[in-house]
């Protein structure tokens, strides 16, 4: 399922400064349409945060500024959930942000996400490369901490096409991403990025990447499911 990211900028960062006050930073939302937004903030002591629950309406909002103190220098963790409710959709966000002073001075920070998901339908989604990953519960990683895992799922052997009805004259490449169950098994796939292609050709490109075979990911050593983008060369039959 074709999606672009969360319909609200989640997270923010943690501006330097003198003194034990300080100030965090929440970034705007940038939406098509009209969506509520709640946003908990969970704190540990020694460090107070002015407003622990924020609700936020509209489509576009300025950035919004949280006065935080620090009883003493210190590394702290402050993790956040946001709720976006959109027009037949909720998105679920959650990140961990720390707070660094040091010397009477905050150093700036910036968040981190560990959730990143949708319900839609009935159906709950992991958001992955400009789309919607199906998901049968809520996860406690983002398609990026699998990304950078290095455990993502991964073709078993080069993902090739030829095509007979296309009209080539010469190989295309075609960016196709395919989305893949717990046992790496194909879900699905939708075209994203690249040149534009007429539609034999991206289901060609599809079609292989639909019948090729793939090592499935894992996370914190249990298979996931996931996403992940190919380049896939479609080629003139050979008549």
């Amino acid at each position: 399922m074709r999606g672009f990211g969360p319909s609200a900028t989640f997270g923010g960062y943690v501006e330097g400064g003198k003194g034990s006050g300080g100030r965090l930073l929440y970034v705007t939302c940038e939406s098509e349409s009209r969506v509520e937004a709640h946003i908990v903030l969970r704190c540990p002591p020694g460090l107070t945060v002015r407003d622990t629950s924020l609700v936020m309406d509209g489509h576009k909002w300025p950035p919004t500024t949280i006065p935080i103190v620090a009883e003493h220098d210190g590394r702290y963790v402050v993790t956040g959930v946001m709720r976006v409710t959109g027009r037949g959709y909720v998105d679920e966000v959650e990140w961990t942000m720390p707070v660094v002073m040091k010397h009477g001075m905050f150093t700036t920070t910036w968040s981190a996400a560990t959730r990143v998901e949708r319900v839609q339908g009935g159906q709950r989604y992991r958001f992955v490369l400009d789309g919607l990953l199906p998901i049968e519960a809520p996860e406690d990683f983002t398609e990026a901490d699998l990304y950078h895992s290095g455990n993502g799922a991964r073709p078993m052997s080069p993902v090739t096409a030829e095509c007979r009805d296309c009209e080539l004259t010469q190989p295309v490449e075609v960016w196709i991403v395919v989305m893949l169950d717990e046992q790496g098994r194909p879900m699905g796939t939708y075209r994203s990025g690249g040149e534009s292609h007429p539609d034999k050709i991206v289901a060609a490109a599809s079609a292989a990447a639909l019948s090729a075979s793939y090592r499935a990911a894992l996370m914190h050593g249990h298979p996931v499911r996931d996403a992940i983008q190919l380049r896939v060369p479609v080629r003139p039959a050979l008549h």
